[in-house]
């Protein structure tokens, strides 16, 4: 899925169980007329990359987010 957002900041962590770095990016999803369609949204990344490409945003700036969704999990344990 192929969006238009609106950045509005990132913040990283680093796993005190595993050493491993990671991230929470904020962004307001826009809709066609350019008008955001969810409040905020927090989006997590392990990506390092995406991270450093975070340092050089500035919020405000309008991304475009290719989003996918790897497992469902339905009501009952069903998995997709």
């Amino acid at each position: 899925m192929i969006s238009i957002a609106k950045y509005a900041g990132y913040k990283k962590y680093t796993s005190q169980k595993t050493g491993k770095k990671y991230g929470y990016i904020y962004v307001y999803p826009l809709l066609e007329d350019g008008n955001p369609d969810i409040e905020q949204m927090k989006i997590r990344t392990f990506s390092e990359t995406v991270l450093e490409i975070c340092d050089m945003l500035q919020p405000g700036e309008s991304i475009v987010l290719d989003l996918s969704v790897k497992e469902i999990l339905l009501q009952g344990g069903t998995t997709i």
